[in-house]
């Protein structure tokens, strides 16, 4: 793993880019070495995320893209699909709006 950015009393904190031994690449905050505020995340299969971060998981507005054609666009909690959202599913045509758990 390796990160370019912002440090502060030797954690990351601020901007930066961490890249992962999978190829994946996150870019974005970090507060105490975690991921933290706004940022975007490539995952090496293809899935990409965007959006909020909190201690190190999804947890806010965000959007997410999977290479299965698997979308989904709304509120995360520590990580989980959970609040108001849309979620997309190419292959089959359907979708559903409404509450996540």
């Amino acid at each position: 793993m390796t990160y370019e950015g912002d440090y502060k009393l030797g954690h990351r904190e601020g901007v930066g880019q961490l890249e992962y031994i999978d190829r994946g690449v996150y870019r974005g905050w970090f507060k105490k070495n975690k991921k933290d505020g706004k940022g975007q995340e490539l995952h090496s299969n293809g899935d990409f995320y965007d959006g909020e971060y909190k201690s190190g998981k999804r947890h806010g507005i965000g959007q997410l893209k999977c290479k299965n054609g698997f979308s989904y666009k709304g509120e995360f909690f520590e990580g989980y699909r959970h609040g108001r959202g849309v979620a997309k599913y190419q292959e089959e045509g359907a979708s559903y709006e409404g509450q996540f758990c």
